[in-house]
């Protein structure tokens, strides 16, 4: 309650209302003094105070506009926005005469779309229908990513006039996640180092990509992901300043007893106990490390079987032994590798992704990088993934006709065989 008069830069001067200010605003209309709720009692002094509050509104007004200015903002400066509803971008967008020529928001999603359909919007993360799904999932937590996007400044609750000049209050409490954004930014510059090292280009990872790796660390979060990220203070926005960890002991508490319950309903319904736990998935790793990642390596298990067994045939039919390389050395591999050997076929290689970044190996072969492999004619590239084939392909495809490779095979377990010609 207090971050409510908080908002809008009021004082709580009914002493009855006061004695109750942390009680959370949805339960003053429990609470009953002198036949009223306290619900109705506060109501009654917003009331009173309008005059106050639409005062205060036209102030801080004046001064986000005044401190606009000072940043040298004009009508083709660019706003980003790190939230996936765009409705800062609105505000502000109303707010000024110079009116923006692009907005950018980190990610968007169905409910943003619409919000900024008239407008010049740009997202980071591509909404198109193949991510719409993953970015529901990262709606759903997404005070993981903002915190660290966001950095040490933090929410800003208001702004004040200091010689001459506007400066933005920001909450103290931010300095909370010190450690964690400390750790956080030294991770990215380690990344670029590694970048620069190994010169990768840039365009190593597409921007799809990222929307799989996101969602991948919120559905299926490590037990140092879930014990990192799930120790970051949150805000409940609204400039409201009262902060908590992104996972609580309230919140493991809460699932101690239904671990397999919250686990389906949070997979099936994305708005399961919304506003109550803000990372269902990072909670249930941290009181039971191994729980999610087996659940969903058996289910992976069964899809794999079936695009094992279609690739192994797909390898009988056309007759098919020697000179092939594997594309992807995650659990796909594992399942397929042994059924190669037991037929006999002889593997050139391994390629993968992630040796761009560092060499390492697998089964005794050096795993590379597509670029790294020297193909020639009549060699086969098996893709050993069944979620990601269609793009694994595509890759291929891109680099064969770059590199002016012929007569190389691919195969995969969607389309059976390719030839390159």
């Amino acid at each position: 309650m207090q971050s409510f008069y908080d908002l809008f830069q009021l004082k709580i001067d009914d002493e009855n209302i006061a004695l109750h200010k942390e009680t959370l605003l949805k339960d003053t209309n429990t609470l009953f003094m002198n036949g009223s709720t306290l619900l109705d009692m506060i109501t009654k002094d917003i009331q009173n105070k309008m005059p106050q509050i639409k005062k205060n509104i036209k102030r801080e007004r004046k001064y986000f506009r005044q401190y606009l200015k000072q940043l040298n903002y004009k009508n083709d400066s660019l706003l980003i926005d790190f939230g996936g509803t765009g409705s800062i971008l609105k505000n502000i967008h109303h707010a000024n005469t110079n009116k923006q020529k692009i907005n950018v928001l980190f990610y968007t999603h169905e409910s943003g779309f619409k919000n900024m359909l008239h407008d010049n919007l740009h997202t980071f993360l591509p909404y198109t229908q193949k991510t719409a799904k993953n970015i529901e999932t990262i709606r759903r937590s997404h005070e993981i990513i903002e915190i660290l996007l966001n950095g040490q400044k933090g929410t800003t609750l208001s702004y004040k006039k200091q010689n001459d000049k506007i400066v933005p209050i920001t909450n103290p409490k931010n300095r909370l996640n010190e450690q964690q954004l400390k750790a956080f930014e030294k991770g990215i510059d380690g990344f670029f180092s590694l970048a620069k090292k190994y010169k990768l280009q840039n365009k190593t990872f597409h921007r799809e990509d990222l929307v799989g790796m996101l969602t991948r660390m919120i559905q299926v979060p490590t037990l140092d992901e879930a014990n990192y990220l799930g120790d970051l203070y949150h805000d409940e926005n609204y400039q409201s300043s009262h902060m908590q960890k992104i996972i609580t002991q309230k919140h493991l508490h809460s699932l101690t007893h239904n671990l397999q319950d919250a686990y389906y309903q949070s997979s099936h319904n994305p708005s399961f106990k919304l506003t109550e736990i803000p990372w269902i998935q990072g909670a249930i790793t941290q009181l039971k490390p191994e729980y999610i990642s087996s659940l969903r390596e058996l289910r992976i298990k069964g899809i794999n079987t079936h695009a094992v067994d279609k690739i192994m045939q797909t390898l009988q039919y056309n007759s098919i032994k020697n000179n092939i390389y594997i594309f992807g050395v995650g659990q796909f591999f594992k399942e397929l590798y042994p059924k190669l050997q037991q037929q006999n076929i002889k593997l050139k290689g391994l390629i993968d992704s992630r040796a761009k970044f560092s060499p390492f190996s697998s089964e005794g072969f050096a795993v590379k990088s597509l670029e790294d492999v020297k193909l020639q004619t009549n060699d086969t590239i098996i893709i050993s993934s069944a979620v990601f084939a269609l793009e694994i392909t595509s890759i291929i495809l891109n680099h064969c006709k770059a590199n002016n490779l012929n007569n190389i095979k691919i195969i995969n377990q969607l389309d059976s065989l390719l030839t390159i010609k």
